[in-house]
């Protein structure tokens, strides 16, 4: 499979409210969560991105699953400041993530979009 034939489940935001997320309440850093992927494998890469429609994109470091992680959830640590340097109030950012098999392939995740309060 690659990513045009498999989706992933999209990533959640802990502190995201019926699609928003409230800067002024956000915690430095914020947890989002890669919910447990079946068939992954130890060894696999995993990468978290942030992408925001007016802001810089924020990718997480690349983490290596081992073997106590493989399908379980993975709690990322997000910088506030990746939310909310230059913020425009509406704004939407989109929550993605991607594993790396060891063969190469990569799949992708479906998207969590949150619209972006002060």
């Amino acid at each position: 499979m690659n990513a045009h034939t498999q989706t992933l489940p999209a990533p959640t935001l802990t502190q995201a409210q019926n699609g928003k997320l409230y800067i002024s309440r956000l915690d430095d850093p914020t947890e989002a969560v890669v919910p447990a992927v079946r068939d992954t494998s130890a060894g696999d890469h995993l990468q978290l991105s942030l992408e925001r429609t007016q802001g810089a994109r924020w990718n997480s470091e690349v983490f290596v699953i081992t073997q106590h992680h493989v399908e379980k959830p993975i709690a990322f640590a997000i910088p506030k400041s990746a939310f909310a340097v230059g913020v425009v109030a509406g704004e939407q950012a989109t929550l993605t993530y991607k594993i790396t098999k060891s063969s190469g392939i990569e799949v992708v995740s479906s998207e969590a979009k949150f619209k972006l309060e002060p």
